[in-house]
């Protein structure tokens, strides 16, 4: 972060958007955590999403998907209330598999 001398004051700047390194490093999570609430704010249909998207350009060579600083700001803020973002599909499978597997005891 960067900050520009005004005339009696110094304001400083944040950028627009941010990358998913960026996200990370600004909000302290792991790429799981963080592909939970990529894939929330792309499926949500209900509530509000856990990122705002800037720019998806995702799937295209050397480009990024940037992200608006202050959706990161409000996603780190439900982090830090305890709320999670939801399971991927692949880790509800994976979760649904183990639960009928011989053995495993249902809560």
């Amino acid at each position: 972060m960067s900050s520009v001398k005004n005339s009696s004051q110094v304001v400083p700047l944040q950028p627009l958007g941010l990358d998913k390194l960026g996200i990370r490093l600004f909000i302290g999570i792991g790429p799981k955590v963080l592909s939970r609430m990529i894939w929330a704010s792309r499926h949500a249909t209900t509530g509000e999403k856990w990122l705002q998207f800037s720019s998806n350009h995702e799937g295209r060579p050397r480009l990024r998907v940037t992200f608006s600083v202050a959706s990161a700001e409000r996603a780190f803020a439900r982090l830090k209330a305890g709320e999670e973002p939801p399971l991927l599909p692949c880790e509800l499978r994976a979760r649904a598999s183990q639960s009928t597997k011989k053995g495993v005891c249902h809560a």
